[in-house]
């Protein structure tokens, strides 16, 4: 899998670089005891950790940073070493051999899709393979791993200290029970603290302490939580009982818009209005310039591409690129976009819009299209965070394929008993009296206004959505009985 940094506008973002506040720094410290001389600060930034650990400890300590990004090693001035190199690249450079160990702390980079992916694609796929993991894209795990690999390869004790998002140790997706498997096997959690605020953060955070290696307990079901006795088994995973969509489908499916939402109708314009602009967008004998492109890409005085009604002229000029490089491809023909069929209705959230999709448009570098297949098909937000909003029905064609934790999914209507689990088909027969099939998205919709739905989205950060696993039989007093 390749990582398409096309829709990321910035550094920051593209690495998942969050410096930590020293009071975080600080409040983390005071939590810990250190018991190794080795320290290791992977992904340490610009230094947040390596004068307090410094201060926290004595001068005989042996206090490593790691920073791929040049620029920010740069930024630090204090006198630890730092080593500008990327994390998966380093192995042997220091003797673990010491009887004590060695201890990782810090604040590793939260991005998914990761980044080392990538540029490490072989590195992550050995680690996955060596540990029987699959279906990660999360670089705080790939990190996280990688730091646990270390330790174990090197046959010593080890200290794990680090600040992550705590969706990664609640995720009740299938693909995770793999991820959680592993940590039971090799490591043993000894506390967690919840985090209340980490600036342009918009996830929940904890600080995370583990033991991994030589004459550790891999596996405890005890740890402190907040500073008291926790069950592990209740903080891996999320505790509610409940059917991921996962147990429900076969196949679901994202969205296919275009990345680029220049392809993407403004809201209330009507198909042909759509297609009237933007063939004049792409006709040969058109001008694009800064100054006419964001007239070019309003209709009514409306505009949906922030960045552009913002006259960002950095957001603008690459838009101009795009286009630009779409009319130079071989093969372009403009008469495309005139043809009103390559106009596809799609459910933009609580409204229905069009979007330019044409196969011929993959041959670019910033398009990409994920639904090969679109057709008449149920929508809900696959991994809902408790600040996403929540979009449930129907749709003709196709879905927007939103970008945040939300991501919408959708599932084809037509031949639904082919696409549905047996083991979700008996639980459907057993509580329903042989209800069709069809129902079953009468019953989602029912489910998603539920208190129960609320109750868990607020709990969790993030999860996949499901239904509970005892049936609300309350569903059945009003629902019609009759096929769709």
């Amino acid at each position: 899998m390749d990582v398409v940094d096309k829709d990321i506008s910035s550094k920051k973002k593209r690495l998942g670089q969050y410096p930590t506040p020293p009071d975080l720094v600080k409040f983390c410290l005071d939590k810990i005891q250190i018991n190794t001389n080795l320290i290791i600060e992977p992904s340490c930034g610009h230094g947040a950790f390596l004068d307090a650990i410094r201060f926290a400890t004595s001068d005989n300590h042996k206090i490593v940073g790691i920073e791929l990004d040049a620029d920010l090693a740069t930024q630090y001035t204090g006198k630890e070493k730092i080593l500008v190199k990327n994390f998966y690249d380093y192995d042997y450079e220091y003797d673990f051999s010491e009887p004590e160990g060695v201890t990782f702390i810090g604040n590793p980079p939260f991005r998914s899709p990761a980044v080392s992916l990538k540029t490490h694609r072989t590195r992550i796929q050995q680690l996955m393979e060596t540990y029987a993991i699959k279906g990660i894209k999360e670089e705080s795990i790939f990190f996280l791993i990688n730091t646990i690999h270390l330790i174990l390869a090197h046959r010593v004790k080890g200290y794990i200290h680090y600040i992550l998002p705590k969706s990664i140790f609640q995720n009740n997706s299938v693909r995770c029970e793999s991820f959680i498997s592993f940590l039971k096997k090799y490591v043993r959690l000894l506390q967690v603290w919840d985090i209340d605020e980490f600036p342009d953060v918009g996830q929940k955070l904890v600080f995370v302490s583990m033991e991994v290696g030589n004459r550790s307990s891999p596996y405890k079901n005890s740890f402190k939580y907040n500073g008291k006795i926790a069950l592990v088994d209740e903080f891996y995973g999320n505790n509610t009982q409940y059917i991921t969509f996962q147990k429900i489908f076969k196949k679901t499916y994202l969205g296919s818009v275009p990345c680029e939402s220049l392809f993407l109708s403004v809201s209330g314009e009507s198909r042909q209005q759509f297609r009237d602009r933007l063939a004049k967008v792409f006709h040969p004998n058109t001008i694009i310039t800064c100054e006419t492109l964001k007239d070019l890409l309003t209709f009514d005085g409306n505009q949906h591409i922030r960045s552009v009604k913002r006259g960002s002229v950095n957001k603008i000029k690459k838009l101009i690129e795009y286009i630009r490089e779409i009319k130079r491809l071989e093969g372009f023909d403009y008469y495309l976009f005139e043809d009103l069929e390559n106009y596809k209705p799609i459910q933009h959230r609580n409204e229905k819009r069009f979007y330019f999709r044409h196969e011929f448009l993959k041959k670019s570098s910033f398009v990409y299209i994920l639904n090969s297949n679109p057709c008449p098909s149920f929508y809900f937000p696959g991994n809902p965070s408790s600040n996403s909003t929540d979009y449930f029905g129907f749709c003709d064609y196709d879905i927007n394929r939103n970008s945040g934790p939300g991501a919408n999914r959708c599932v084809p209507i037509e031949d639904i008993e082919d696409n549905l689990c047996d083991e979700f088909k008996e639980y459907w027969d057993k509580n329903t009296n042989g209800l069709p099939y069809d129902k079953i998205f009468s019953y989602i919709l029912f489910i998603s206004k539920s208190k129960w739905y609320k109750i868990l989205k607020n709990t969790y950060h993030r999860f996949y959505f499901g239904v509970p696993e005892v049936f609300d039989a309350s569903f059945l007093k009003n629902v019609d009985t009759s096929s769709h």
